[in-house]
């Protein structure tokens, strides 16, 4: 069967609707292997320490993704212009994807 370009289209759009901004149960019905993973490895570089496996949709994934980040990685206080501002890899990985 010969799929139309308007129909794959429509299908993509589908899918990434879904994935933005579905429920759990229907990201899992749409795509059953769908998961976010995110593995922190510190001590042994063949295991890992801790893992998030976000099976929701991809603007919730992101808000578990920073929160995986920053409580992984250290928090630096810097004096800008004598101001005390704190400096963490998630907040500058959000500077970096905002516009």
């Amino acid at each position: 069967m010969i799929l139309s370009l308007p129909m794959i289209l429509h299908d993509l759009a589908h899918s990434a609707a879904v994935l933005l901004f579905g429920h759990d149960e229907l990201i899992q019905s749409c795509t059953a292997n769908y998961a976010t993973a995110a593995i922190c490895r510190k001590e042994n570089l063949d295991r890992y320490d801790d893992r998030l496996m976000a099976k929701t949709n991809l603007i919730e994934a992101y808000d578990l993704l920073i929160d995986f980040i920053a409580k992984h990685t250290l928090v630096r206080f810097f004096l800008i212009n004598g101001l005390s501002v704190r400096i963490t890899p998630a907040s500058n990985r959000i500077e970096d994807i905002s516009p």
